[in-house]
This record gives C-alpha cells, structure tokens and sequence, in this order.
C-alpha cells in the first residue's frame, strides 16, 4: 500500500508549493508598498534605479490574471495528476493481487474490451498515447495470460477519462475499475466527513440527510475548481476567488477529498487481497481500550506504525492506521518478534467504535 500513500504525498508536496507561491504573492505586495513608503524625495529615487523599475513591474503583474490562472491551472492539474498516478498505481496493485484474468472485475475487462474497439477505429482520438493497433492488440491477448503485463501495458485505455474531473467523472473511472458507489464511499469517509463537519458546522444528523438526499452539495468546491480552470484556460478571467480563498479554503478542501480517496482505494485493495485469501490472520482483541486501543497478539506477524490492519466483523470493513505500537508497556517503533502480546493504537474518529468481536489481519508475509 506503501505505493498510494507516495502518490498522496506528493501531491501533498504540490499543494504546499502553490501555497508557498501565494504566499510569495502577497509578500510581493507588501514589499511593492514598503518601497512606496520609502521612496520620498527625487534623490532617493534615482539611487534605486532597478528597485523601481521592478517594483513597477510586479505591480502591473499582481493585478493581472496571470497569476491567478498559474494558481488555479496547478491546482486542477496536480489533482489530475494525482486521480491518474493513484488510481494507475491501484491498478498495478490489483494485477498484483488477482493474477488470472476471470477473477479481475468485470467492469474493468469491460472497459479495456470497450476502449480497445475504440482505439482501433477511432484511432485520431489517441494520438498522445504512444500506442500502435499492433502493440495494442498484443497487450489485450497477452492479458489473458498475464493480467499484469498485458493490462499493465494497455493502462492507458483503461485509465481514460473526461477531461474536467467533477466527482461524476472520478466516480465513473472508479467503477469502470469495480469500485461502485464511489461518491458514497467519498460522503461517507470519516476523513472528509469530518472535515465537512467541522468546516460547515454540520451536525451528523444534518450531515448524514445531506448525504441521503443531496450529496452533490458536498462536491461543490472541486465542481468550482474544475469550472474556473476551464475558464481560465478558455479565456481573460475578471471576476476571481480571492487568493486567501483558495489558500484557507480550496486547497484545503483538495487535501481532505483526495486523502480520502486514497483511503478508499486502500480499503478496496484489502477487501480484494481478503476476498482471495491474501491476508493473514492476527487474531481478535484480547483487550480493547476507548474504542481505538486494543491488546492483541501478534503471531507470526511483523507489525510497524503507519502499516495498516485490516478489521471485519460481520459486514463491517475497515482499514486502521496504526498509530502506536506498544510492548511491555514502552513504545517501540515495529515489533520484530513473533508470538508477542502488544497494544496498537489507531487513529481515532467518531466512527471507528472497535471491540472485541473484530477479526484482525495483516498484509505483511508472517516471518518464522
């Protein structure tokens, strides 16, 4: 799973340049005014030639759109970029996971037999795929064989998607992937339904009708974002969501709904790897603590922070983080031997209500 999380990350890492950028945006503004305030007379004026000339620059340049539509076409872009890294490295996963061709999704060997006709007569459509029919068609009967390499090597034509990524367009490629509902699974999330809690003052009552019968509400910034890079992609854009807007509020927004994505997607993978017999079983709690501690024993399990374990009682499916590790009551980093009682501690929300009828399994090889 060590592979989503990177793609999270470094669209973590994008965000926060565009930040530091608009940033630097308003400290441009308040060094242009520093130089006002300093420039009093002709004498001093002459001095800093260059300083002025610059200062009149930037001016001209703040004022424009052209920094507005870098910020707002890196934002949409970087988060394109992240549907297309993190869904294609879910992909791989999968291949990984379901090594034969007819136990991979239905949806998605329908997708790339629907694609593949597509390519092959509308071939004009694909120019920029770096595909030949020829290549093609050798990767979809290889596939057969080897999922892996032949889908691997056609992901292109399976990953295809609307240019403007609203949530309908990111909820269709996920179930063109056998992921349904994804929207719902979005809503639901305890990441971003925590995050529209606190923002927008819901209660989870008000909350969980929003849900029920108007969960588009919920999606109305990413709607906006893609609204505004179409038009400044497409035009001299006047009217403009202010910068303090979009650092406080948008990319804030991008963050929660894209971590929770990830978190989606990882919980997918695991139901995948439990449903094939791709997991190894832990054990249930012998302890549990304010419903996100547990005491349990490890087995033959190698168990480190930030790894997940996967949790299921009845049709309850959840993917923990573990936060803590414990052992004899001091805090270690990963346990590294086997048959051992430790304490996990998870990330706590108001959803996760662990007990002890909760089977726990791991995706690490157990080591002897």
């Amino acid at each position: 799973m060590i592979n989503l999380q990177l793609q999270y990350q470094k669209l973590e890492e994008q965000l926060e340049y565009i930040q530091t950028y608009i940033q630097s945006i308003e400290l441009q503004k308040n060094m242009i005014s520093e130089i006002e305030n300093q420039i009093t007379d002709r004498a001093t004026l002459n001095s800093f030639p260059k300083t002025i000339d610059y200062s009149h620059i930037i001016k001209k340049v703040i004022v424009s759109p052209i920094q507005y539509n870098a910020v707002i076409i890196s934002i949409y872009g970087c988060f394109e970029q992240y549907i297309d890294n993190i869904f294609s490295t879910y992909c791989n996963e999968l291949y990984s996971i379901v090594d034969t061709y007819d136990n991979l999704p239905d949806k998605l060997k329908e997708k790339h037999i629907k694609k593949l006709g597509d390519f092959l007569t509308n071939p004009q459509r694909y120019k920029n795929y770096d595909l030949t029919n020829v290549q093609a068609i050798k990767n979809a009967f290889y596939a057969f064989e080897n999922p892996k390499t032949g889908f691997t090597n056609n992901q292109k034509l399976i990953l295809s998607h609307s240019g403007n990524l609203k949530i309908e367009q990111i909820s269709e490629l996920a179930n063109d992937l056998g992921i349904p509902d994804f929207e719902k699974s979005i809503a639901n999330c305890y990441i971003f339904k925590n995050y529209q809690m606190q923002h927008n003052d819901y209660s989870k009552e008000i909350y969980s009708n929003l849900v029920a019968r108007n969960s588009k509400k919920l999606f109305n910034i990413l709607e906006k974002i893609v609204d505004e890079r179409n038009n400044v992609a497409h035009g001299w854009v006047e009217n403009r969501i202010s910068f303090s807007d979009i650092d406080n509020e948008y990319i804030e927004y991008i963050h929660y709904l894209s971590k929770s994505i990830l978190e989606i997607l990882i919980l997918s993978l695991f139901n995948t790897k439990y449903n094939h017999g791709k997991l190894y079983f832990i054990g249930k709690p012998i302890e549990v603590y304010d419903h996100h501690i547990i005491g349990i024993n490890n087995k033959g399990s190698l168990l480190k922070k930030n790894d997940y374990l996967y949790a299921i009682k009845d049709k309850a499916k959840k993917i923990l983080r573990i936060e803590s590790l414990q052992k004899d009551l001091k805090d270690i980093d990963e346990i590294s031997e086997y048959n051992v009682d430790i304490g996990i501690g998870f990330t706590k929300h108001c959803d996760l209500n662990i007990d002890k009828n909760y089977e726990f399994y791991c995706d690490t090889i157990p080591f002897h």
